[in-house]
């Protein structure tokens, strides 16, 4: 049996009752005042001197340009700043998104480039404690600190959605997984951030959404999160493997994350376990919960599991 919360009327208010619109995944989105660094308008922004710029000269900035957030910006300057950026975020194919602590950064306050494990970071201009870089052309990595508030969840979705739609191998985190199916989901992000506070505040993380059937918010037909993704790769601890186990308490479809035919390659990594105690329990109803949702039966030796050899 699966725990599940017995404060049905408080889970139940997480749900937006309102007519739900179509996520923004775009990077242009202003849903959030904590974007607003992000979204402003050039001409208040420190790229206005990109508006006066020719268009090859504009093209060769912008490509020269590595700081992932300046470029979510200057697609505001013009419609052909707009397509150099797309271009350039559609050559990314593969996104690392972890959950890392970054208190060693309180001094940061104010900079927008920082040194964090021995390479350069772009840290979020409006403050928030996410932070990306291009570690190659084709590869992006985001780290968002393990002590996330609702700020720092709403800008990491908003981040994730710039490269969507071009990645073909996902890395993450699971409680990123359960983010982005959230993000997917009829809950609203500041409240399902407000429901992860609560099962801190009472030490029980296996809690469970106690809601009825709530259906996903409306997509247009055939449209994935990531419509390319071809390898998705997991990666969890012992206590974040809830986080896995929640994906079916949300109502969001697999088939709205990923293609299963293009997959190639999905596996779950278990990163603080030791071989020969693997058989914890709660540990493998959880990934269970997980390949339900999936649908792993049907992928054969496309599925896989490993985990970490710890001393």
């Amino acid at each position: 049996m699966q725990r599940k919360s017995s404060f049905s009327k408080y889970v139940r208010s997480f749900v937006n009752r309102h007519v739900p619109q179509k996520p923004k995944y775009s990077c242009s989105s202003t849903s959030s005042g904590s974007l607003s660094s992000l979204n402003s308008h050039p001409s208040s922004s420190s790229l206005a001197y990109m508006a006066e710029l020719s268009i090859p000269a504009l093209r060769r900035t912008l490509e020269g340009l590595d700081n992932p957030f300046k470029l979510c910006r200057a697609r505001r300057i013009s419609k052909e700043a707009e397509s150099f950026v797309l271009e350039k975020f559609s050559k990314i194919k593969k996104i690392d998104v972890r959950r890392q602590d970054l208190s060693a950064l309180e001094e940061t306050e104010g900079k927008t480039e920082i040194e964090f494990m021995g390479s350069s970071w772009y840290m979020h201009p409006g403050g928030c404690k996410v932070l990306t870089r291009f570690s190659d052309v084709d590869f992006v990595e985001v780290v968002v600190d393990d002590h996330w508030n609702s700020k720092d969840v709403t800008v990491l979705d908003e981040v994730i959605g710039m490269f969507r739609n071009s990645v073909q191998e996902v890395y993450l985190d699971a409680p990123i997984v359960e983010l982005i199916i959230a993000s997917l989901s009829m809950i609203d992000l500041d409240r399902w951030y407000a429901f992860l506070c609560f099962m801190k505040a009472t030490n029980n993380n296996e809690m469970h959404l106690s809601l009825d059937r709530v259906a996903h918010s409306p997509f247009e037909e055939n449209e994935l999160y990531f419509p390319e993704g071809r390898k998705l790769v997991i990666r969890t601890t012992e206590r974040d493997s809830a986080h896995l186990a929640r994906i079916l308490d949300y109502g969001v479809r697999s088939q709205l994350v990923v293609n299963r035919q293009k997959l190639d390659v999905i596996k779950v990594i278990v990163t603080d376990v030791p071989t020969l105690t693997r058989s914890k329990k709660e540990l493998n109803r959880n990934i269970l919960r997980f390949r339900c949702w999936a649908g792993s039966a049907g992928f054969d030796d496309r599925y896989q599991q490993s985990y970490v050899n710890c001393p």
